[in-house]
């Protein structure tokens, strides 16, 4: 079983800084994500915590990849650049709640 642990590590006026571990029965990984406000407001309109919505952008990842693929820093935004049709799924999630 994968759990993702989400904790913040910095906010500033236009972004939030995340680590994310992933425990896995393979190993742990850690990443750090910046995600800007903009861009959370837009996919989610605000209907989830920002922790939630990290979270369940690597829940999309891991589906798609191993956790010792996905980078080690990134925007969450970046996710679009390998997987295109990320902000449309996430933002249709998200529009049911």
């Amino acid at each position: 079983m994968t759990e993702i642990r989400v904790h913040t590590k910095g906010n500033h006026p236009h972004a939030s800084i995340y680590g994310v571990d992933v425990v896995h029965y393979g190993g742990n990984t850690h990443h750090t994500v910046t995600v800007k406000n903009e861009d959370y407001e837009r996919i989610t309109s605000g209907k989830v915590d920002m922790k939630i919505f990290v979270k369940e952008s690597f829940e999309f990842l891991l589906k798609h990849e191993p956790a010792e693929a996905i980078m080690q820093h990134f925007d969450l935004l970046d996710i679009k650049r390998h997987f295109p049709d990320f902000e449309r799924i996430m933002t249709s999630q998200y529009a049911r709640k």
